[in-house]
């Protein structure tokens, strides 16, 4: 069985921030944004329960298969919303159930269900880490450089490039059978949180015209 310190508990506690600041400013969030907010709550509850499993010496690796298309499906779909080129969302939208087939794929000839996703999470970082790259590029060409900071796009698309670079590195050590502290995610893990949190505070600002492609 292993322990959950003090570290570990502030670490799964700001995972609540972006969740609970999205609860409460719901009513004056972006359509898109809104979307966020469940899975915010998801992955709250899910983080939770895994460390709570892991705590009781259970293997937790089962969930992460479930996370994974959860995540990838909400995220893609936000960032398809912020797409003003058709072609571009027509990609993004396309790119969801092609995840699906390949990760189902992975499934059942790559991974087991008892050991964590490599393979699928890895997928999923690639492509998200490309989108939010597109779109920051984007914004960087479309909107002055005084206005990033106000725009909620911003704020989500550089979290979620930290967030899943991270997730990245993390993964493709444990593909290489390197070893690797867990420090990297109790640094990009909370400022990622932050990150989002930004761009549902963002609502207070003059919300900015949607990125073009």
């Amino acid at each position: 069985m292993q322990s959950l310190d003090l570290l570990d508990f502030v670490l799964l506690s700001t995972e609540a921030v972006p969740f609970l600041t999205g609860l409460v400013l719901f009513p004056r969030l972006l359509s898109e944004l809104r979307q966020l907010v469940p899975l915010f709550g998801f992955a709250l509850c899910a983080n939770w329960l895994i460390a709570s499993m892991q705590f009781e010496g259970i293997n937790a690796a089962p969930l992460l298969h479930l996370v994974t298309p959860v995540e990838f499906c909400i995220l893609m779909l936000v960032f398809a919303s912020w797409q003003k080129s058709v072609i571009w969302q027509k990609v993004l939208l396309y790119s969801i159930p092609l995840f699906f087939i390949v990760v189902f794929l992975l499934k059942l000839y790559v991974e087991t269900i008892n050991e964590y996703d490599s393979y699928s999470s890895s997928l999923e970082a690639l492509l998200l880490i490309f989108v939010a790259v597109k779109l920051l590029l984007d914004l960087n060409r479309n909107l002055p450089s005084t206005s990033l900071l106000h725009s909620p796009q911003f704020w989500i698309a550089s979290s979620v490039l930290l967030y899943f670079t991270g997730n990245l590195l993390f993964f493709v050590a444990v593909l290489m059978d390197i070893q690797i502290e867990h420090s990297i995610h109790e640094i990009i893990n909370p400022l990622a949180n932050l990150g989002y949190t930004g761009g549902f505070l963002c609502c207070f600002s003059h919300r900015p015209e949607k990125s073009t492609s």
